[in-house]
């Protein structure tokens, strides 16, 4: 039985939409919750980095299950993952101030949602199996469009009340995002094909997955790509995930920082919804060299930036990097990657993001308590140039393949 292009299209995208309104409380406003509850910048860096350690482990290995198992493990996934995450958020709720409980859960919680997002790429190849294709990009686009007008209210909204009411605002995406699941679980139970251990290789046979030690023996450049991703997110994150540091150095609030991510945001979107288009013209391996270079152009110009304004305007290098590449690993995957290990590609390629996010606060928070703002995203800067030029040096020719 195939199944409405278009309905699968619109679920997919509310559940991108719900899961980035999430992500935006879970860590661009991580700074500014942890600050509020009395974290210096080292201390909150180290919660950063410590939920970025978990979510880098347990994401391949998680990838590495679902890849050997039926498509049902990874609804099977997600509800675990969505029952830590209520737990975790009501604990923050009911518990004041900081302390070893706050810093632990906060840590998970940030953990369970880098979980989260490679899986619900994959939910994207497995809608795609029970009808019309699901497009990852016009979603993510979707995404961005909710994370940006999140972003937006939850600034206004915190600078009102406080910082107190983002465990709340974080219960209510949960819920709708969990809704949106359910209902795509349920409705389409019938098209998923329970008995299927295994994804259709090239050829149409079927292949047993292979151990995450095997995938990297195999796939070496691939692999040494993902190491200059890494570096180039450390410098992404030094930003994103001190962003109320960067403003507050350039005399704004928790509403600038607001207004600063939703506008960052909104270059992403008409990026990712025209992706699909644009890489019927250029070559998948070709956008991901030049998101690259423009991820060092990024960085230079926010550390440079003198004036709010102006960060505003280095925010429209966002379109040219983060939402180029985004998609563009995504498609990479399945052009470079078996498919019987597809879900490890993903989780590895959004694991290296990960790795960036674990580097940034660990020395982030270190550089922004002893260093100036521009000094240290001067440094995030050289970082990303080093990654750009291994990233873009690395990455495979794939030729007139379609992406």
């Amino acid at each position: 039985m195939r199944l409405s292009n278009t309905a699968l299209n619109i679920e997919y995208s509310l559940v991108q939409a719900f899961f980035w309104m999430g992500f935006c409380i879970s860590f661009s406003f991580a700074a500014f919750y942890l600050q509020s509850r009395g974290y210096s910048n080292s201390e909150l860096g180290l919660v950063l980095s410590l939920g970025n350690v978990g979510g880098l482990v347990v994401s391949p290995v998680l990838a590495s299950v679902i890849d050997r198992s039926k498509k049902s493990a990874l609804f099977v996934s997600l509800w675990s993952i969505i029952a830590l995450q209520y737990l975790l958020l009501i604990v923050q709720l009911l518990l004041p101030g900081k302390g070893p409980l706050i810093s632990l859960t906060y840590c998970l919680y940030l953990s369970s949602t880098i979980v989260m997002n490679p899986l619900e790429t994959q939910l994207a190849f497995i809608m795609s199996s029970w009808g019309g294709e699901v497009s990852y990009s016009s979603a993510r686009g979707i995404g961005s469009l909710a994370y940006a007008l999140s972003s937006m209210f939850i600034g206004s909204l915190v600078a009102v009340r406080s910082a107190a009411v983002l465990p709340s605002a974080a219960l209510v995406f949960l819920t709708a995002q969990t809704c949106v699941l359910i209902y795509i679980r349920f409705q389409y139970s019938r098209c998923a094909p329970e008995a299927e251990s295994s994804f259709a290789g090239p050829d149409g046979g079927t292949h047993e997955s292979r151990s995450l030690r095997q995938f990297f023996l195999t796939n070496k450049r691939f692999c040494l790509m993902l190491l200059g991703l890494a570096l180039m997110f450390f410098a992404h994150n030094l930003v994103t995930g001190f962003m109320i540091n960067i403003v507050r150095n350039l005399g704004g609030d928790s509403s600038d920082m607001g207004r600063v991510n939703g506008v960052m945001a909104m270059m992403e979107i008409p990026v990712m919804l025209l992706y699909g288009r644009l890489t019927m013209r250029v070559k998948c391996s070709s956008t991901i060299r030049f998101a690259a270079v423009m991820f060092v152009f990024r960085a230079l110009s926010i550390a440079l930036a003198p004036n709010l304004p102006c960060l505003y305007a280095a925010q429209i290098f966002q379109a040219a990097s983060f939402a180029i590449i985004t998609p563009a690993m995504v498609q990479y995957v399945t052009v470079v990657i078996r498919p019987e290990d597809f879900a490890k590609g993903q989780s590895l390629s959004y694991g290296m993001t990960t790795l960036g996010s674990i580097f940034s606060g660990l020395f982030g928070g270190i550089m922004y308590d002893h260093l100036s703002v521009t000094a240290t995203m001067l440094i995030g800067t050289a970082v990303c140039a080093v990654g750009a030029t291994l990233c873009a040096g690395a990455t495979e020719n794939t030729g007139e393949k379609p992406c």
